[in-house]
């Protein structure tokens, strides 16, 4: 009910008698309210009371009962502690009994065992059951020594004995018979006869045996390098690429019998006595093929000679120093052909074994995991065992136990230590020999030499070869003109021989040099680019077929040297050539342009290296690709036990590893690959550059002989009227002039540039000519509307005549200028605001304010003052 409040502070004094009526009934409604809520709470009161007198009777018999049964709960638990201790101290002593059970059974059986082996010994020798003698003497090396009596470990020594010299006859029998079976089944006895390693070199000198054929082809090659002519020809390629496949084949047939019957530990001392015969053979090789080719000899004489010539430079004004005639590079063309072949096949041998190596470390890696989980299986199960004995009461009667099993523990522990050390040493450790590998190296140091020199001589002879050609040519036309320049008689000399070298080095260059006299002398440098070209290409290709990224790497830096120094002897042959023709009486720049041409040819050929380049190293050096392993993407099964789960987990980390290796060294070689790459597209930038600057530069050189056709539109006059406008249509007084010496002065380029180097020195030229013409009309010319009209069809003509001789767009050389002539045919002031306003905006507009007025005040019918006064907004 609410509640009803009256406030008698705001009664008024002047109050009604009803108004008084109303609040009284409201004062005593309010009381009732009040006495009936009064009553309510009471009445709680008395519940609440009555409530708390039972729970104080009640409680008292709750909590004893409560008592009680805790009592007796901790009494059962701790008469079932007391129960389970005892069980649990009577089940410790019959594990120790049981213990002690299995050793003494163990020592009957090792006695029982050491009984039979002495009788199964002698038996199985008398049989000549070699397996069954193998397996007696292999019990007895693992029966506990504390059992062997003097005696007995006598006769089985003697046994032992016995057996090794039947079963080393038995081998050398077959050896001789060349029974692999029969040798491998004698090489197997070493097995149980804890001797593996000794099995596995008696079956390897059986596989050396085989190897013999290769000797006679070894001879066959050392017969043929002193007999060239009488013996049937055979290369070292050849030989060593059929050793390299006769050893991988043993490795491919006989690898998975070592690992079945000698197990996988000892995969890697077979294949490391197998690579060591490889190395036997392969060195005799290597060997006679640099005696083949008296590579020795080469380098010793190339070293002596570049010393020779670096005191011969630090010394040249004496006159006093002597060089060593040079060694021709043909003398080891074919030693260079024949070492890339060489490193190719011993870089794919060098895979495959890196390949097996691998495979069998992933399977060693696998062997020892196993072993190591099955460590800690039983160390854990130690660990537990110590802990509950620790928790056990009469602790000192269990010291001794305790003690057993720490012991025990770190007996386990120390195995696994060796264990841990014993796999990781095998996963560092190389399992094949590296001597091929080594010798590749030293021979491709020799090649490295020799193709350096190759490549510098054979570019130099080019160049020098081109020189005195040139000079030749330059005589001949002296001659003719009335010079009287002629080359010395050791200059002839040298030019008869550097085109002996260059007619047999290059089949291909020397059919296009053989044509006839006609050819101008553009194709003669031409040659010489093509000769130098082809030479860098086929060192190059050598160098990608060796398969070696360190070769590759430094005849690439080589190369890219070469270049440069052909680039800056282009540059200065040019820059010669110029000044020679600026002291002539007649100009003549047509050998200037050959450079020219050159520079050009250069920059497409360096272009086309790269492709090649990179088409043929994307082979060799591919990006790689992380490919999952096939235990990683099948998922196990229910059946499988957590060990084998977990086992299956070390083969895909082992194998994530050496992926791992593989993806860094690829991703390296990718690197300088790609490295090398860049060099070849900065190259081609280069030559591309100086090609722009000497056309430039050769521009400049000619751009006085332009004056003669700036100065017909100087004399132009633009200041006609209807009558000579009208004529102008009849008899063009500017463009056909224009054209015709425009033509004149394009043709000597246009005869001799190539299509881009002539379409470069066109839009130089057009640049240059709209130039002069923009400041010629803007500062010199006056113009009637009738001109303006003039100009303007003049730019179309001359737009159309450049259009016609260019290889590309030229219209935006022409915009200023079409421009200008937009605002000269404007026929009033009025427009000019309009037509700024329309076009300022765009971007193509190039005219400022001030242009403009400049401009307008060459329109003779325009007022100055009215000009000025136009606003550009």
């Amino acid at each position: 009910m609410d509640e009803i409040i009256v406030d008698f502070n705001n009664l008024d004094s002047n109050l009604s008698i009803d108004d008084a009526k109303k609040y009284l009934q409201n004062l005593i409604s309010r009381d009732k309210a009040i006495e009936t809520n009064l009553k309510q709470y009471i009445k709680l009161k008395d519940d609440l009371e009555i409530q708390m007198e039972s729970f104080d009777n009640e409680i008292p018999e709750y909590l004893t009962i409560s008592l009680k049964k805790s009592n007796e709960l901790n009494y059962r638990i701790n008469s079932t502690c007391q129960l389970a201790e005892n069980l649990s101290s009577k089940v410790k002593k019959l594990d120790n009994i049981r213990e002690r059970i299995k050793d003494t059974l163990k020592k009957v059986d090792d006695i029982i065992d050491l009984k039979n082996c002495i009788e199964g010994v002698q038996i199985s020798i008398e049989k000549e059951d070699y397996e069954g003698a193998a397996f007696h003497i292999n019990r007895y090396l693992s029966i506990d020594k504390s059992v062997l009596e003097d005696n007995s470990s006598e006769k089985l020594s003697i046994a032992e004995k016995k057996l090794l010299s039947m079963i080393e006859s038995k081998y050398q029998q077959s050896l001789q018979d060349n029974d692999q079976k029969q040798v491998l089944r004698f090489c197997i006895l070493y097995v149980p006869l804890e001797k593996p390693l000794e099995g596995i070199d008696k079956y390897c000198n059986f596989l050396k045996n085989q190897s013999k054929k290769l000797d006679a082809m070894i001879t066959h090659y050392r017969n043929y390098i002193q007999s060239p002519k009488t013996i049937k020809p055979i290369s070292a390629v050849s030989l060593i690429t059929k050793i390299f496949e006769h050893f991988a084949a043993i490795i491919e047939d006989d690898l998975p019998i070592i690992k079945s019957e000698f197990g996988v530990l000892y995969c890697p001392h077979f294949i490391l006595n197998i690579t060591q015969q490889c190395d036997y053979y392969s060195s005799k090789v290597y060997d006679s093929f640099n005696d083949q080719f008296q590579t020795n000899k080469h380098v010793n004489d190339i070293l002596i000679y570049k010393q020779q010539l670096e005191k011969s430079q630090s010394i040249q004004d004496s006159g006093s120093s002597k060089v060593s005639e040079k060694i021709d590079p043909r003398n080891f063309a074919q030693f260079l052909d024949e070492t890339s072949m060489i490193g190719k096949a011993t870089k794919f041998y060098e895979k495959y074994l890196i390949r097996k190596e691998n495979s069998i470390k992933s399977d060693i890696y696998q062997y020892y995991s196993k072993l190591e989980k099955e460590k800690l299986e039983k160390i854990n199960s130690i660990k537990s065992l110590i802990i509950i004995n620790s928790n056990q009461e009469h602790q000192h009667q269990q010291q001794q136990q305790q003690q057993q099993l720490q012991t025990q523990e770190n007996k386990e522990n120390e195995q696994l230590q060796k264990i841990i050390q014993e796999k990781d040493k095998q996963m560092k450790q190389t399992i094949h020999s590296n001597i091929t590998k080594q010798k590749m190296n030293q021979l491709l140091g020799n090649y490295i030499l020799l193709e350096e020199y190759f490549m510098v001589e054979s570019v130099n002879k080019a160049i020098q070869m081109d020189s005195l050609q040139s000079l030749d040519s330059e005589n001949n036309i002296n001659s003719n003109t009335g010079g009287n320049n002629t080359l010395s008689s050791s200059s002839t000399s040298q030019s008869s021989t550097t085109s002996s070298i260059l007619s047999s080095s290059s089949s291909s260059s020397s059919s296009s040099s053989s044509q006839s006299q006609q050819q101008s002398s553009q194709s003669t440098d031409n040659t010489m680019i093509d000769f130098i070209f082809f030479v860098l290409q086929k060192s190059l290709q050598r160098a990608i077929d060796s398969h070696s990224i360190q070769t590759l790497n430094v005849i690439c830096n080589r190369l890219c040297r070469i270049l440069s120094q052909t680039r800056d002897n282009l540059k200065r042959i040019f820059r010669e050539y110029i000044i020679r023709s600026s002291s002539k009486s007649v100009i003549d720049y047509q050998s200037s342009l050959q450079v020219l041409n050159n520079l050009e040819t250069s920059s497409e050929y360096i272009i086309r290296l790269k492709k090649e380049f990179d088409a043929k190293c994307l082979k060799i050096y591919p990006v790689y690709k992380d490919e999952k392993s096939k235990d990683s993407e099948s998922s196990s099964s229910s059946e499988q036990s957590e060990l084998e789960s977990n086992l299956k987990e070390d083969i895909v980390i082992i194998r994530n590893l050496l992926n791992l290796e593989l993806k860094k060294k690829q991703e390296n070689d990718r690197d300088q690959v790609n490295i090398l790459s860049n060099e070849f597209s900065n190259s081609s930038k280069s030559f591309s550059k100086i090609l722009q600057e000497e056309i430039e530069s050769l521009f400049k050189s000619v751009q006085p002989r332009l004056k003669n056709v700036l100065n017909q539109f100087t004399s132009v006059n633009y200041e006609i009227n209807q009558s000579e406008y009208d004529n102008n249509d009849i008899n063009d007084p500017f463009v056909l002039q224009f054209t015709m010496e425009i033509s004149h002065f394009f043709k000597p380029f246009q005869e001799h540039l190539s299509i881009t180097n002539y379409d470069y020195l066109v839009h130089q030229t057009i640049q240059f000519i709209l130039k002069k013409i923009e400041g010629i009309t803007i500062q010199q010319k006056k113009f009637t509307l009738l001109g303006g009209l003039q100009f303007g069809k003049d730019l179309r003509a001359i737009s159309t005549y450049f259009t016609k001789i260019s290889q590309s767009t030229i219209r935006d050389k022409f915009s200023k200028l079409n421009q200008i002539s937009s605002f000269l045919i404007l026929e009033s002031l009025s427009e000019v605001e309009d037509h700024w306003n329309e076009n300022r905006n765009s971007p193509t507009w190039k005219l400022s304010s001030s242009e403009v007025q400049k401009i307008l005040m060459t329109r003779v019918d325009f007022n100055h003052d009215q000009i000025l006064k136009l606003k550009f907004n």
